[in-house]
């Protein structure tokens, strides 16, 4: 298939300034950065679901929503990094991905440190509130949470088909795509729901929107879903479909949102998307000359590099 390669894609989709954000060390125009109705199956969670958001990280950046960035942005690359299927970032700016089935962790531009080894083929990768991992094991079918301290491991749930995309809600359940199905399970108590079940799809890239009121989740073969969020925390519905531009071979994968409420998905031979909250779609990065496949991407932390 040729080289892959994970891709860490620093959009300035939106600037932002308020007090406790340094706007000058926020990035500039062209410094885009790259590398390469539920169905309830356990018990009844309505009383352990949280619909209280709360003060999310966007309510004090105050972004510049109406003045983004002309599209296509540009981008570089630095090859300082291994192939990783997805990847997320510490809070201290580590990038965290399984590579050759180990848990690593890079600064900008290296070296890198090994972790946690034996994980086998690992997909979705995202971070718990108390610093655990959580990550879509795919060789065992399962959602498994690692300690990346401790090297502690353990399954939360097993029998999954093609266990892929990872988000995590802020009421701290993890929700997974898998075939035809988003899953969610709650990481301490292990209950486990369906939260939209749409048979003879394959599922991939997942994301909410910054206020979680919609969860987003694309088709590998051409389309993006949005499924509203009702204040009692289950899906309403089985949402809308959002047709992406793309050949009937592409595949769609890894997926984030900005503080604006955009989402953006790869397309894997290197088109980076921007699908608006009305829908509106545009290219936002063209990858396609650098050759590789890329199956993810992700915002940084905004620091470490």
């Amino acid at each position: 298939m040729g080289r892959l390669l994970a891709l860490t894609v620093l959009l300035v989709a939106c600037s932002a300034s308020s007090d406790g954000v340094d706007s000058d060390s926020s990035p500039s125009e062209g410094d885009t950065d790259a590398n390469a109705g539920p169905v309830d199956t356990d018990t009844d969670t309505d009383s352990d679901i949280d619909t209280d958001v709360g003060e999310l990280p966007w309510d004090r950046m105050n972004p510049d929503c109406d003045n983004l960035l002309p599209l296509p942005v540009d981008f570089t690359t630095h090859n300082f990094n291994d192939p990783h299927e997805d990847y997320t970032f510490s809070a201290d700016g580590y990038l965290m991905g399984v590579f050759a089935g180990a848990l690593q962790r890079m600064p900008f531009g290296g070296p890198r440190e090994v972790l946690v080894p034996g994980l086998q083929d690992v997909r979705g990768t995202r971070y718990l509130a108390d610093g655990r991992m959580v990550l879509a094991d795919s060789s065992n079918q399962a959602l498994r949470i690692i300690d990346p301290v401790t090297g502690g491991t353990e399954i939360i749930a097993g029998g999954l088909t093609n266990p892929n995309g990872i988000a995590v809600g802020y009421d701290g359940w993890v929700y997974v795509t898998v075939q035809g199905q988003v899953i969610r399970v709650h990481p301490d108590t292990l209950d486990r729901e369906v939260f939209v079940d749409l048979p003879g799809n394959s599922f991939d890239g997942i994301t909410f929107s910054p206020d979680f009121k919609y969860l987003y989740f694309n088709e590998e073969f051409g389309a993006v879903h949005r499924v509203e969020i009702g204040a009692d925390g289950y899906a309403i519905g089985t949402g809308i479909e959002i047709q992406m531009p793309v050949g009937a071979f592409s595949i769609l994968d890894g997926m984030a949102a900005d503080a604006c409420g955009n989402i953006y998905v790869i397309e894997m031979t290197g088109e980076v998307f921007r699908v608006s909250p009305s829908g509106v779609v545009e290219l936002a990065i063209d990858l396609k000359g650098t050759g590789a496949f890329i199956p993810s991407l992700n915002f940084g932390p905004g620091t470490g590099g």
